[in-house]
């Protein structure tokens, strides 16, 4: 995985990386906030990314980074104007 981390990184870098597909109802960003802290942060700096996307278990990315104790990621997801807080799951 160490030699993974940098590559994850800097595909995420590339506007043609579509970062909205979704993999069993979750997204990349939805993902990362369970996993990878470094990956959701690098990807809320992207201005294409849905914040907001709920999974088919109800769940958000806030949802997670909150559940996995991701407080840089939930704090960032908080500063997004559009961020849905109400969301339940």
């Amino acid at each position: 995985m160490r030699l993974c981390k940098p590559l994850q990184i800097n595909l995420l870098d590339r506007e043609e990386i579509d970062v909205s597909q979704t993999m069993y109802s979750e997204t990349i960003l939805m993902f990362a906030c369970r996993k990878i802290e470094s990956v959701a942060l690098k990807l809320l700096d992207r201005t294409d990314i849905d914040v907001n996307h709920v999974g088919g278990d109800g769940s958000t990315a806030l949802i997670n980074a909150c559940v996995n104790k991701m407080g840089r990621v939930a704090l960032r997801l908080l500063d997004r104007p559009v961020i849905n807080v109400n969301q339940v799951n």
